[in-house]
Order: structure tokens, then sequence, then C-alpha cells
């Protein structure tokens, strides 16, 4: 382990003293860098904060220099937006600086480390969209993209309320009605650009004929194993999800049952 006399230390303050606005702020950045964390400055001066003090005099430029440009609503627009390189700290600065967008730090400053940015931003109870050359997109479990108006439009008796849809979305792991929310701008809004029609269309499902139904299933038997199955191949290829066949037959199995045997 590198050790660090005082002298050294003041040497990489000066070097670096952008990012010394906080134990957080420097950690995450001595970290990708290896240089000496918080605690070597706070042990050789007696703190972190009379660290700052003798190296950096009574101004503290520091704060003001890690003023987010962003409010804390763009910034996370902008990494719900770019969730593919929102990634490590090192891919996001590498990122963000050819689209002049803010750097990790001033992630770290806001929200005081980096996997807690990733985390309020991208994690748990947070969902994810994208818009990629005009389109509101939304990444499946399994990865792959699709586009949320083709979700929404294959559910149109679902599509009617943020209760009932959300109740539907969970069980199917779609997106939710505040993945719609942001893209759109609001619930109404989501539902009035996908249907462009009065609000009865909401209420009515897709039908088909029974015989396309059984058609359908049985020229592509090999993906009705399972609803999630089905509902990624159908998915991909814009024929009706496993709520169709469910609603059409009674149940998932009652449609497997009666097609099939």
């Amino acid at each position: 382990m590198t050790k660090y006399d005082k002298a050294h230390l003041i040497k990489i303050a000066k070097r670096f003293n952008k990012h010394f606005s906080s134990v957080a702020v420097w950690n995450e950045f001595a970290k990708m860098y290896g240089l000496p964390k918080a605690a070597s400055f706070a042990y050789h001066f007696g703190g972190w904060n009379k660290f700052k003090e003798e190296v950096f005099g009574g101004e503290h430029p520091l704060k003001e220099a890690f003023t987010p440009t962003h409010s804390l609503e763009e910034l996370r627009d902008i990494g719900v937006m770019n969730k593919e390189w929102f990634t490590k700290i090192n891919v996001w600065n590498e990122y963000a600086k050819e689209r002049d967008l803010p750097s990790a730090s001033v992630y770290i400053h806001v929200y005081g480390t980096w996997n807690d940015a990733k985390k309020s931003i991208l994690g748990e109870g947070v969902d994810l969209y994208h818009i990629r050359d005009g389109l509101k997109l939304y990444r499946l479990p399994g990865g792959r993209m699709v586009g949320l108006s083709t979700v929404a439009s294959e559910y149109p008796n679902k599509f009617t309320s943020v209760n009932v849809w959300n109740a539907f979305a969970k069980e199917n792991e779609l997106p939710s009605s505040k993945v719609f929310e942001r893209a759109y701008g609001s619930w109404n809004a989501a539902k009035k650009e996908i249907f462009d029609a009065s609000d009865d269309l909401y209420n009515k499902p897709k039908s088909l004929p029974l015989s396309e139904l059984v058609e359908i299933a049985i020229k592509n038997q090999k993906h009705f194993s399972t609803k999630k199955n089905w509902d990624l191949f159908a998915m991909k290829y814009q024929l009706p999800r496993a709520e169709t066949f469910a609603n059409r037959f009674g149940t998932w199995s009652e449609a497997k049952k009666k097609i099939f045997t």
C-alpha cells in the first residue's frame, strides 16, 4: 500500500481540487484513480474540514464549483434516458463529456455517492424508459426494447385506468403507469396519443376470430409453453398476447387444452 506524507497529500489536493467538495465525492474519484481516500487526509490534518481549511483556505470555492447547473428532475431524466451508459463513473464521464452532459461528480455531489445516484435514478421502484430516434421505448426483463405504444395497443381493455393497468402490468412484467406518465407527460396524454380516439376505445378489446387465434397458436406451438414465453414471442412479432387467449378461452390453461388436445 502506498504511504503518503502531508506534502504529497497537499500536492494531490491542489491538483484535483475540484473533486474535494465532500468526502463522498472525493472517495468516488479517488477509488477510480487509485488515490488516497478522504481518511488519509483527515488523519494527517486532524480532520476533513481542518484539511480543507489548511489547504484551500477560508474561501472554500469548491461548493460554488459544484453547484449543479441542472435541476434534480433534469439530472434524473438525463440518467434515465441514457441508462445504458449510466453504469460506471468512467463510462459515464466519457459518454457525458462527448455530449456536454453533467459529469459523475455532479451526481455524486447531489446524491452523496455514485451508487446512491444510480439507486435513486435507476434503482428498484424507478421505472425506466428510453427515447431513441424519437421512439418511446421500454426495456423488457429479458433486455429487448419495445415501443410503449405497442405495449399499450395490445391491451386496450386493460389500459383504462392507472390502477387497472398497474395490476395487469405487475403480473405480466410490463411497464407501469409511471413509465407512460414520464414518457408522455401524463396518463391521459399517453392514452390520447397512443389510441388517438375517444375513451370508449379503451374499453373495447381487440377481437380476432377464434379460428385465427387457434391458427396462430398451432403455427407457433413451440412458443406457446407459458404466458411469459408467449408474450415475449408475441411482442416481437406483433401477435395477440397471452391475455387475449385467456380472455377468449377462459384461462391460459384452458386455451392450451382446447387448442392442442
